[in-house]
């Protein structure tokens, strides 16, 4: 009887592991090293979201109002003198006058030196103005022309002035408004003028076509008496 038990148990035995071994592949590992879906989503580091700096907040400019001369100053066009009408002084001789107003007349001696290109297609040039002891100094590498104007730019005052219009080689030009104050001249402005000419009233302001990046040609005006240049529709 105990052998027809043994035999029995052993029997059972072997039909459980054949039933447990029947779905595995011969040397397939019994346990899968391969994470499940659940211990993936355990072990996957969050995507981190980027900050995002908001931007700084800007602050408009405060508007700067110039301070401009009184409306009756204002000349119409039509009363405008042209520097057109002036003569080129630059090689005549001798220049007298009384620039400083200080009762005596001085010399406005000119010299024109002309330096060494740095190749065949410029003429450059150095150009001397000398007051007694002053000396006032200009270089214009392209040489497309130095004009030297001498006029009264405001009748209301004791000052003889002169300007040097340095030409470009295009139709812009620059203007160095300069004035002997009986120690030193001096340069008042320096103007960029886009045209042929500037105009001016002989109540000390000079009006001239400018050029803006934005804008494009804009008209300008150069007050003597408040040392201002601002567009000409501010004083509309």
């Amino acid at each position: 009887m105990r052998r027809i038990l043994c035999a029995s148990a052993f029997f059972i035995l072997l039909v459980l592991t054949a039933a447990c071994t029947e779905n595995v592949k011969p040397g397939a590992p019994l346990i899968s090293s391969e994470p499940t879906a659940a211990s993936a989503d355990i072990t996957r580091q969050p995507e981190s979201t980027p900050k995002q700096t908001p931007e700084p907040t800007k602050t408009p400019k405060p508007t700067q109002t110039p301070e401009l001369p009184s409306p009756d100053r204002a000349v119409s066009s039509q009363e405008r003198k042209s520097s057109n009408d002036l003569p080129d002084l630059r090689d005549n001789a001798p220049l007298v006058y009384d620039f400083d107003g200080d009762g005596t007349e001085e010399e406005l001696v000119v010299t024109v030196e002309h330096l060494t290109p740095a190749n065949g297609d410029n003429n450059p040039l150095r150009i001397k103005l000398v007051i007694n002891d002053a000396e006032y100094e200009v270089e214009d590498y392209f040489n497309d022309g130095i004009r030297l104007y001498i006029t009264d730019f405001n009748l209301d005052d004791d000052y003889i002035d002169f300007c040097l219009r340095i030409l470009g080689t295009d139709i812009a030009s620059t203007v160095l408004l300069c004035r002997y104050d009986g120690k030193d001249i001096v340069n008042l402005e320096s103007l960029g003028l886009v045209g042929v000419a500037f105009e001016y009233d002989e109540k000390g302001s000079l009006f001239f076509p400018s050029y803006d990046d934005t804008s494009g040609e804009i008209k300008m005006i150069y007050d003597y008496i408040s040392d201002v240049t601002a567009e000409e529709r501010h004083y509309k």
